[in-house]
């Protein structure tokens, strides 16, 4: 698990390299490129800016999963390949824990207060952009 989570941790780091050299082309065309070519390199700047940003949340919300995968055991891991969407994906299911409490009724102003109940289930994480349930805006 440490390895899988080490690459996506270097995947992003690698994308941020990329996308900071594109700057600097960006950054060549303003000084020696044409005038009118002066809107193009703004928004290639802008771009690479976007990539480093969304590349650098991934590597921290990567590094938390690092710190858990170090502090917590990896039995019931696994990584799994599959097609969904017509994409290849890498999910992971794992362990948790699902916390049940007693519902509302519609007729109740006050409830007492317990503990939630903890039940152990299976979790599966698909990367959203397999989710196939976004609108053409999304």
């Amino acid at each position: 698990m440490q390895t899988a989570v080490r690459g996506a941790i270097e995947t992003p780091l690698r994308v941020m390299e990329a996308a900071l050299k594109s700057m600097e082309v960006a950054a060549a065309m303003v000084k020696d490129g044409l005038p009118a070519s002066a809107s193009d390199a703004g928004v290639a700047a802008l771009c690479a800016r976007a990539a480093v940003r969304g590349a650098g949340l991934n590597v921290r919300i990567n590094l938390k999963d690092l710190a858990l995968s170090l502090s917590a055991g990896t039995e019931g891991v696994a990584f799994q390949r599959e097609r969904i969407v017509n994409a290849d994906v890498l999910t992971l299911t794992l362990p948790a824990v699902a916390l049940k409490s007693e519902p509302w009724r519609s007729d109740q102003l006050y409830r007492e207060v317990r503990a939630p109940v903890a039940a152990p289930i299976k979790l599966k994480l698909v990367p959203y952009y397999a989710w196939g349930n976004r609108g053409d805006t999304d």
